[in-house]
């Protein structure tokens, strides 16, 4: 079993191997609309899949493509069709991603509801995070008598609701085979909360440490800092009506969790996001199976100019824009331009260091690479900001590297007014 955080020949322990197999049984369906939150879909997705389940992401919307455009623009490709047949299989967890109109649209499939209820009466987890608990659960009669929790935004349509059982403001909340939690920034401890569900307390351990997660959510990873060599540059100054211009590089088996959560964070603070893949195709599939449909080829905006170019990790995802020519040269004349450039996980190495991108940089990557570095004097931080460079440590890690990438691009107001909506932690 491969651990693609990773890379393609680090190989976990035989004993979470063998824990792993003997719950790969356990099945999931995810089904997703137009303005599901990204963010908590693959999240959701990302880790049930390396704790060994069979996930299903099943779109709810009529038509022959698969493809729904999440509540940020993001363009992601469903397993399946949610038709008849998928709803009469039996799975031992349905869980429902939030972000609006997404939970709307779920709460109004009448097959996804009915499938919903007899989950709910046969014993088997169901699981809703963010608007879903209230919008969809709460509509259909499966929080009557039930604690639960959503997020503050839709809290009150829980207590002002008698037949909820109660309201709570907890991050997670766990009544019997029912789960519900707050928002993108709880997504994490949610995604844990039904492994552990499902699978129990040594899989979920054994999922969340490579993860990085801090000891506060649930991880095992040290209290470690934002360290700052020398300060990015100022925010990026526009003339009125002009965007700050973001490019996110992808390639087939980039992480899936870093790709989305970079993108939706940035979105969210404001900028413009054109998500690129070096691969032949615009489609592509990240390293845990999510699929998303890019803006175009990379070669299609080698002459346009980015405030950032950003870099998920994953493997092989990293390797393969290593090799990516357009994509080196690209980034070559964004950090003699001064502007600025980022990655997390494996591509700080695989890219950055293998590319000559770090000469006179400090930087950190996900731990399993961060002996390849050259400089090793700042490893033990979540972020690093070595001027018009920025690097982070992981999936664990994604929240923090992205609100720093907000905070350089529009400073730390923006960043601190966004945290909010995504119930984050800190």
């Amino acid at each position: 079993i491969l651990d693609s955080s990773q890379g393609a020949s680090t190989r976990i322990d035989a004993t979470n191997a063998r824990a792993m197999a003997s719950v790969a049984a356990r099945t999931a369906l995810l089904p997703v609309a137009h303005g599901t939150e990204e963010m908590e879909t693959a999240v959701m997705a990302d880790v049930l899949r390396r704790a060994g389940a069979r996930v299903t992401l099943a779109s709810v919307e009529e038509g022959p493509s698969r493809v729904v455009k999440a509540s940020r623009g993001l363009r992601i490709r469903a397993d399946v069709s949610l038709s008849a047949s998928e709803l009469e299989k039996e799975y031992d967890l349905m869980a429902l991603p939030g972000g609006m109109p997404g939970a709307a649209r779920l709460r109004d499939c009448q097959p996804l509801a009915e499938a919903l209820k007899r989950q709910a009466n046969s014993g088997k987890l169901t699981a809703a995070i963010c608007a879903a608990p209230a919008v969809v659960l709460r509509s259909h009669g499966i929080l009557n008598g039930r604690k639960a929790t959503a997020h503050p935004g839709f809290l009150h349509e829980l207590q002002e609701d008698s037949t909820v059982g109660a309201a709570t403001e907890n991050r997670v909340e766990v009544d019997g085979n029912l789960i519900t939690s707050r928002g993108p920034g709880t997504a994490y401890e949610f995604a844990l909360a039904m492994t552990e569900a499902t699978m129990g307390k040594d899989v979920r351990d054994k999922t969340a440490t490579p993860l990085l997660l801090a000891r506060e959510i649930g991880g095992a990873s040290d209290d470690l800092p934002i360290t700052v060599v020398s300060p990015a540059p100022p925010p990026p100054v526009k003339k009125e009506g002009e965007a700050i211009k973001v490019l996110l590089a992808v390639a087939d088996g980039s992480e899936d969790m870093e790709s989305v959560i970079t993108y939706d964070v940035l979105v969210r603070g404001g900028a413009s996001v054109t998500i690129a893949s070096v691969m032949d195709n615009k489609d592509i599939t990240c390293a845990n199976g999510l699929g998303i449909e890019t803006d175009g080829l990379i070669q299609d905006f080698e002459a346009s100019e980015y405030d950032l170019i950003v870099l998920p990790g994953g493997m092989p995802g990293a390797e393969h824009l290593s090799k990516c020519k357009t994509l080196i040269s690209m980034l070559r004349k964004q950090k003699e331009s001064g502007k600025l450039y980022a990655a997390i996980c494996a591509s700080p190495v695989v890219v950055f260091e293998t590319n000559g991108l770090l000469e006179g940089k400090k930087a950190t990557a996900y731990p399993a690479f961060q002996p390849k570095l050259k400089d090793p004097s700042v490893i033990k931080s979540r972020v690093v900001i070595d001027g018009n460079c920025i690097t982070s440590q992981g999936p664990g890690t994604s929240f923090d590297f992205g609100l720093t990438l907000v905070e350089c691009l529009f400073g730390k107001a923006k960043a601190e007014e966004i945290k909010g909506p995504m119930v984050m932690w800190n």
